[in-house]
């Protein structure tokens, strides 16, 4: 209804009117608060400051990028209702550019994969290249290179043992979610 009031006032002539003016206000109102509730952007309201703060500074020496760069840091998930939102939009309006756009996604963590094996091949490769070459030179020179190179990986693995145990301890701790009342105390 509001629409068609406002296609009505648009086609007719001359400067609008007081109530065209209210309409086109209410209509854009309308809009921003459903657009508002789609995305959930009260929960991000609190962040706000510094990230306008740092947005204000980047728009005015560097492009636009690190505005979409910043987004995902400082409003998580305000940027993922935004992805969320417009990959709906893409799937309804634009379905061949979002079959195009998830081709490009599954290729992208093909390649990952693929180098990440490709580099544990690579550190394995030269694992075995070094442990070669430490050999030869125990036979030429006759110094026992091995043991010390092994006491010091008995040495990193302890260590790494350590680490796992004391985060497996503490792992309970950090996936309790935290209180939303205490986290908006800290956060003003």
């Amino acid at each position: 209804m509001l629409r068609l009031k406002l296609r009505r006032s648009a086609s007719s002539r001359g400067e609008p009117t007081a109530e065209e003016r209210a309409l086109r206000a209410a209509y854009w109102t309308d809009a921003a608060s459903v657009l508002r509730r789609r995305l959930d952007l009260t929960a991000a309201l609190f962040l706000l400051s510094p990230f306008f703060l740092f947005m204000g500074a980047s728009f005015m020496n560097h492009p636009p990028t690190l505005f979409f760069v910043s987004l995902d840091y400082f409003l998580p998930k305000t940027s993922h209702n935004l992805a969320n939102y417009f990959g709906e939009l893409e799937e309804r309006h634009f379905p061949s550019l979002a079959k195009k756009h998830a081709i490009a996604r599954a290729h992208s963590v093909m390649t990952w994969q693929r180098l990440k094996d490709s580099t544990q091949d690579a550190r394995t490769g030269l694992e075995s290249g070094v442990g070669r070459l430490v050999d030869r030179i125990q036979a030429t020179t006759g110094l026992k290179l091995s043991d010390t190179l092994n006491s010091g990986h008995a040495a990193s693995r302890k260590v790494v043992q350590e680490v796992q145990s004391k985060v497996v301890e503490e792992l309970p701790k950090v996936e309790q979610p935290p209180d939303e009342k205490a986290e908006m105390k800290r956060l003003v």
